[in-house]
Formats: structure tokens, sequence, C-alpha cells
């Protein structure tokens, strides 16, 4: 019973603050960028920012 209450206790901490720049955080600045070039091609810019590249296979 200790065991359940301990890994739900585990679990609280990494939900309860989702936004970082830990590797298991909310990938804030990615998402935000690709909503950004999303807009800017139903505008009909022809030119858009690159997409942020992964570091260590990691979205940031």
């Amino acid at each position: 019973m200790a065991y359940t209450f301990l890994a739900l206790d585990s679990l609280n901490e990494e939900l309860e603050e989702p936004f970082g720049v830990l590797p298991n955080d909310l990938p804030l600045e990615h998402l935000s960028m690709g909503i950004e070039i999303t807009l800017r091609e139903m505008l009909g810019e022809t030119h858009l920012p690159q997409q942020l590249p992964p570091k260590n296979y990691v979205l940031t």
C-alpha cells in the first residue's frame, strides 16, 4: 500500500510543474514555433523561420 502512495507522490511532483527546461517538461518554445510557422503558411508568407532542432534528441 505504501508503494502505491509513494508512486503517486512521485507522479504528482512530475505533473505539478509542466513548464520548464527539464527533458520531461513541455517543449513550449518548439510548440509555439510550430504554431507560428503554420500561421505564416496560412497567411501565404514564403519566408518562413526554420523549426527548432532537438537538442540531444529532446525538444526544448
